[in-house]
């Protein structure tokens, strides 16, 4: 994930031709966060690393013009780039290939040789990234191994091990999604404390939404934690400057309420208008 500190050397990069820097900032367009929303930009720097061959670039694309979003659909176009990636290796190419046969989406006729065959590749792909350390890759087999996709029934012992794998690896989607596991009893027992440890551990290696949901426990002592003005504030705080809409929709608000912080109304409005910028329709309203 991109941070906002991180954005002006992006655009350096991506100016100067990089077309993994080029991607990165189109996500980070397109998503929010980092940035604020911006379609028009997000799109031209996909294109971009499109044109210099990039294949994460390419499966994004594809997937584009497969949904419709951003650009017309394109069935067409879209198994092209997506056949175009998956040659080049992109085990979420290949993933997507192996749904869209095995659903008969995109104008083809479902086909199970063909699904299992991509599935197949992206499982090997990811194994050998994972093998060599790629934490992404790691991260994405726990996710697939618990969703049981291209397989007869979820595996949760390798998903959940493969998602600790990604979090010792530093992942912080792989430690919120042990938290979220353990803090709720999916797929295992629930344990509160170790879900907590996975939650703090998650802010700690810089994820927004882990923070955001911290803030939301002490604020309101949830999970058997008792209320923490204190902490939830720096929380919220954090999340906010990290990119979370709620957390810059919640923060704008109680600058406006001085409940938790001071009022300050041309601060409460600039948060707002942060989160607004986000898609959420809460800042929308309340500036």
């Amino acid at each position: 994930d991109v941070n906002p500190a991180d954005v002006p050397a992006l655009i350096a990069a991506a100016e100067k031709g990089d077309s993994r820097a080029q991607y990165a900032l189109s996500k980070a367009y397109l998503q929010g966060g980092a940035t604020p929303v911006d379609v028009k930009a997000g799109m031209n720097w996909c294109y971009k690393a499109v044109d210099g061959g990039y294949a994460a670039a390419e499966t994004a694309l594809g997937l584009f013009y497969a949904d419709g979003r951003y650009v017309p659909c394109d069935s067409t176009r879209a198994l092209s780039l997506l056949k175009s990636a998956a040659a080049a290796g992109e085990p979420l190419a290949q993933l997507n290939l192996g749904n869209i046969y095995h659903f008969g989406k995109l104008d083809t006729r479902p086909d199970e040789t063909i699904s299992q065959g991509w599935y197949v590749k992206a499982y090997a792909t990811l194994k050998a990234l994972s093998q060599n350390g790629d934490p992404d890759a790691t991260w994405r087999l726990g996710n697939l191994y618990l969703s049981g996709t291209g397989l007869e029934d979820p595996d949760v012992k390798q998903g959940v091990a493969f998602l600790q794998r990604a979090s010792d690896l530093g992942v912080a989607k792989a430690s919120y999604n042990l938290a979220v596991i353990d803090l709720n009893g999916q797929m295992v027992e629930k344990n509160i404390p170790k879900g907590l440890d996975y939650l703090h551990t998650a802010e700690r290696q810089g994820g927004a939404d882990p923070a955001a949901n911290l803030a939301d426990i002490y604020l309101r002592g949830l999970h058997g934690q008792p209320r923490d003005l204190m902490q939830g504030t720096r929380y919220l705080k954090e999340a906010a400057e990290r990119g979370n809409a709620w957390a810059m929709w919640r923060l704008g608000d109680e600058y406006i309420s001085g409940k938790l912080v001071e009022k300050d109304a041309a601060t409460a409005g600039e948060w707002l208008r942060k989160s607004s910028d986000q898609g959420n329709l809460l800042g929308e309203t309340d500036y």
